[in-house]
């Protein structure tokens, strides 16, 4: 699969940024983690329209906030059936494409590292059939 990282990070380092703001202003007493992930999710779906196509086969549905400082992203592999794919070697192919990404954009990667978010993204087949998940602590992908 061919990722349009450029603009997917473009994208991401806008949205950390609002986000870094929106959390610094903030007088509530939930100021912490969950709030911060909140609030890249919250700029993530003002600024990005998901669904959107970001490679070949790959949807990117949608992104929200979980307790615990996860930010939870979900896919849709356009062209597959569940039957179809081996989830193992999915993970295990896409694991640590995924985390070199992360770790290449350091600078945009900085405020979810600071606020230890765990990112977790799910794969789904064409008929919204989870077909895996891979999850990433901060110290994974730092």
């Amino acid at each position: 699969m061919k990722f349009n990282k450029k603009a997917g990070l473009k994208y991401l380092g806008l949205i950390l940024l609002a986000a870094l703001v929106g959390c610094a202003t903030t007088n509530n007493a939930d100021s912490g983690q969950d709030a911060f992930v909140r609030e890249v999710v919250r700029e993530t779906n003002r600024h990005i329209r998901l669904p959107m196509m970001i490679a070949d086969g790959l949807r990117w549905d949608s992104t929200r906030a979980e307790r615990g400082g996860r930010m939870v992203h979900t896919y849709t592999l356009v062209n597959h059936t569940a039957a179809e794919i081996d989830a193992v070697a999915f993970v295990a192919e896409m694991r640590p494409v995924i985390i070199a990404n992360l770790r290449a954009n350091a600078a945009v990667m900085q405020p979810l590292l600071d606020n230890r978010v765990t990112i977790v993204y799910v794969y789904r087949d064409r008929n919204r059939r989870e077909i895996t998940r891979i999850e990433l602590t901060y110290q994974e992908y730092r």
